[in-house]
């Protein structure tokens, strides 16, 4: 038989005896961000936030588990208050857990995973987070991130096989074949035998 619950002073709903309305549910959501790109042999970062986005606050332990791709290495930066957090070996998952209750609309975080990118990485990290249990139901967010150096993209992302000079010289210089380099045209009673000429013109 239905019963009727009233929501504050003027809306009466019917539902089932012993029902939840799913609205007062604990909603855990979680997001993972870095910022720019990840350089071979050295340390990026990710960014991890846990939100409650319902109406009523978490029950029981909240599980976080982020897998590491092949390819980095994992170094804890900053664990707030109340998470405990596994360190795994390189290309397995870290595991967090947090029990305290989380309320309506509180947000956990940064959860800082600092991430060592070795030499042979590939040109794109991707891996996904994933937090669960707390009375709410499973959400993940993935964040893949470039990675920059070796045989990757260069750092200013362009791809373009950057040159080593700090100016591009094509242009600048017309080049003219033929042109007889035996001859010192400074030296006493030498001569140009070819009769040609070099010039050097503006771009």
């Amino acid at each position: 038989m239905a019963a009727l619950v009233t929501v504050g002073t003027s809306v009466v709903l019917p539902m089932s005896s012993g029902a939840t309305p799913a609205f007062a549910d604990p909603a855990l959501s979680v997001s993972k961000t870095h910022a720019g790109a990840f350089v071979k042999g050295e340390t990026g970062t990710w960014n991890i936030f846990v939100r409650n986005a319902g109406a009523d606050p978490t029950v029981g332990l909240i599980t976080l588990t982020d897998v590491f791709p092949e390819g980095s290495h994992l170094d804890f930066i900053n664990i707030p208050a109340g998470w405990d957090c596994t360190n795994p070996p390189t290309g397995e998952s870290v595991t967090c857990t947090y029990l305290n209750p989380v309320a309506p609309g509180e947000v956990l975080g940064p959860l800082l995973f600092g991430v060592l990118v070795e030499e042979d990485a590939p040109c794109t990290l991707t891996n996904t987070v994933t937090v669960s249990g707390g009375g709410s139901s499973l959400d993940t967010a993935t964040d893949p991130t470039p990675v920059t150096g070796g045989d990757c993209t260069p750092a200013d992302g362009d791809g373009d096989g950057d040159s080593i000079l700090p100016i591009n010289l094509n242009g600048v210089f017309t080049m003219f074949n033929n042109i007889n380099t035996n001859n010192n045209i400074s030296s006493p009673g030498a001569s140009n035998n070819t009769n040609q000429s070099a010039e050097v013109t503006a771009p």
